[in-house]
């Protein structure tokens, strides 16, 4: 996060991976159809797979991978930085898990509503050219705008870790230009 250039153009590029990824399912052009149910639920499985074999090797060391955080002050003292690097495997793999299950099972019900044809398409709904966004989609819009500004916030005061009692920093909501934490400030 020494760049914030750099920093902005990491968190566009996994947000453009992020519509790749779930567009075979949720297309909305006719031009890049989805892709057949059948083939959209293997996609699903297969999507997920490395984000679990990732999360096991996270919950399973018996070190920890980055060092950086072992260093960093911790915002619950309890945890330990091994403590808390496999509970965030396990918050990785199992409600990350969960969310291409639910995704795989909402495709095979919208799949055997629609007759249970193996090569059916799921349809996308037509929009008129230069109509507003709707329902999910100014969802998403407004997600991806707070997820953005909090980002950048979060980038331009350089609280990241440094701040001891998230989601408050400091005890303010927004944390202080200039303040240097040290380790030993940060478990009080």
């Amino acid at each position: 996060m020494d760049h914030h250039g750099v920093h902005i153009v990491q968190h566009l590029m996994i947000m453009v991976a992020s519509v790749i990824l779930w567009w075979p399912v949720l297309s909305p052009s006719p031009e890049l159809p989805r892709a057949p149910y059948p083939l959209q639920m293997l996609y699903l499985f297969v999507v997920g797979l490395p984000m679990v074999v990732v999360s096991i090797f996270i919950s399973m060391a018996g070190s920890v991978l980055y060092p950086y955080y072992a260093a960093a002050p911790r915002v619950w003292p309890i945890l330990t930085p091994h403590a808390d690097q496999h509970l965030g495997g396990l918050i990785m793999w199992i409600p990350g898990g969960l969310v291409f299950l639910l995704a795989i099972s909402v495709v095979f019900f919208r799949w055997q509503a629609a007759g249970g044809d193996d090569v059916a398409v799921a349809p996308s709904e037509p929009r008129m050219a230069g109509s507003p966004p709707r329902g999910w989609a100014w969802a998403t819009l407004v997600a991806l705008f707070l997820l953005m500004t909090m980002g950048n916030i979060v980038s331009a005061t350089g609280s990241g870790l440094g701040c001891p009692d998230w989601p408050l920093c400091h005890g303010h909501l927004l944390p202080p230009r200039r303040r240097k934490c040290s380790s030993s400030s940060a478990t009080d």
